[in-house]
């Protein structure tokens, strides 16, 4: 008599799960005990990788490929039996919990765990249960999620950076002297201090831009100079990103990595040079890179320079005005007289 298979659901998210006891070996191995107990033959149906997980609040099917196509066999009666670690590992939102078990109790699937099997089409306690452990998941979620943002909320009160792992060009993570074995060593923090060497090229940007030097050509000053950006000195293998308009990935090489008119004018116009740090709209004060009065005039000059260039000229009209868009970079072509 052929065995039943009990198909076994793993997935690890983009959290610290991966490093306790709900990793992949290990719930690979829980179903395959589970099946072994039962007399049943096993199918493993892994769930991506930890490094594609997405936050629990933007979970569905939709970057869930595999469970869709376990549900799809649910519905083609390939399926009778599925096994997962805890219900989190399965559905993570309300949305997908209502999916699964409408799927479920609907084609009489039975749901495996570690402790337990659950019989939804014939057990209203067990549909009751698992409901039960549905709406607990996501209020878990939305608790973990206030938790985090209040921790970063205080982090960056404190002067913390939380902003990526890029820090801003002119900043670099505060160095505290901690003494060990009667020798000093360097500590780094998670609060921004100003980066000595890279803070008089951020001196000088502002300054080429009170002379009237556009973006372009104080990033064309920079190249020529041989001054590295941020990215540059820390991208050795270079920097992936994706067209906007295909999806199309692309690679941009080390050497191409070079400042640009668009990262000139995000510095020109970032108030954390000038000491101020927006997060949630509060304003955290910091050590100021440039002078506040100096940060100021900068951004009057670039606004009325910006009303009076030809680009933005309202006389002419450009016909095919949002219509073209570069083949390469996937960014809009705009006309200039």
């Amino acid at each position: 008599m052929k065995k039943e298979i009990l198909h076994i659901y793993v997935r690890v998210s983009g959290d610290k799960s991966a490093k306790m006891n709900n990793s992949i070996p290990a719930q690979r191995e829980a179903g395959i005990q589970t099946a072994k107990r039962n007399n049943m033959e096993y199918r493993i149906h892994r769930e991506g990788d930890i490094n594609t997980g997405r936050s629990a609040t933007k979970d569905d099917l939709r970057n869930r490929p595999i469970l869709q196509k376990l549900l799809d066999l649910c519905k083609a009666g390939e399926v009778k039996h599925i096994f997962y670690t805890e219900w989190d590992r399965l559905a993570r939102t309300r949305q997908i919990a209502a999916n699964i078990l409408e799927i479920v109790k609907e084609f009489g699937i039975l749901l495996y765990d570690s402790r337990s099997v659950y019989d939804i089409k014939n057990n209203p306690q067990h549909e009751l249960m698992l409901g039960i452990n549905s709406v607990l998941s996501q209020h878990e979620i939305r608790q973990k999620n206030e938790r985090i943002v209040r921790s970063l909320g205080e982090s960056a009160k404190k002067g913390n950076w939380s902003g990526g792992v890029m820090l801003p060009y002119g900043f670099r993570r505060e160095r505290i002297p901690v003494y060990v074995d009667n020798q000093i060593n360097r500590v780094v923090s998670g609060v921004l201090e100003i980066h000595p060497e890279e803070s008089k090229i951020i001196q000088r940007i502002y300054n080429l831009s009170l002379q009237g030097k556009g973006g372009g050509k104080i990033a064309d000053i920079l190249n020529n100079e041989g001054v590295l950006t941020r990215g540059r000195k820390s991208l050795s293998k270079g920097l992936k990103l994706k067209n906007r308009r295909t999806g199309e990935p692309r690679i941009i090489k080390p050497e191409n990595i070079i400042w640009r008119s668009a990262t000139i004018l995000g510095i020109l116009k970032n108030p954390l040079y000038k000491g101020e740090r927006i997060y949630k709209g509060n304003i955290i004060r910091l050590t100021p890179l440039i002078d506040p009065v100096l940060w100021q005039m900068v951004q009057d000059n670039l606004k009325k320079n910006n009303i009076n260039s030809e680009r933005n000229n309202k006389v002419h009209f450009y016909l095919l005005k949002g219509m073209l868009i570069c083949g390469k970079c996937g960014k809009g072509l705009y006309g200039v007289i």
